[in-house]
C-alpha cells in the first residue's frame, strides 16, 4: 500500500513540474526577443542570478549547471563592482 502511495505522489510531482515548465514557456512565447533581453538585464543589478538562469535555454548555453551559472555570474558582476547599470535596446527591424 505504501508503495502505491509513493508511486502516485511521484507521478503527481512529475506532472506538476512538467505542467509548470509548459506554462512558463507559453508565457514567454508571446514576448519579443527585445522584451526578454531587457527583462534578463534587469535582473543583473539586483543580483538575481537564479531568475536569469531560469530564462536561459540550456541547450544553447552548453547545458551549464545552475551552480556554475550562479557562480560565474556573481563572480563577474560582483567582481567588477558594477553599480547603477542601465540598458537600452536600440535598433529595429
Amino acid at each position: 500500500m505504501l508503495g502505491i502511495i509513493v508511486l502516485m505522489l511521484t507521478i503527481t510531482l512529475i506532472g506538476v513540474v512538467v505542467s509548470a515548465k509548459v506554462l512558463y514557456k507559453r508565457k514567454n512565447a508571446c514576448k519579443t526577443p527585445d522584451t526578454i533581453l531587457v527583462e534578463y538585464m534587469m535582473h543583473i543589478p539586483k543580483q538575481e542570478y537564479e531568475e536569469m538562469y531560469a530564462m536561459i535555454d540550456l541547450e544553447s548555453s552548453g547545458y551549464i549547471s545552475k551552480e556554475d551559472f550562479l557562480k560565474r555570474n556573481s563572480t563577474i558582476y560582483e567582481g567588477i563592482e558594477m553599480q547603477n547599470m542601465s540598458s537600452r535596446v536600440c535598433g529595429g527591424r
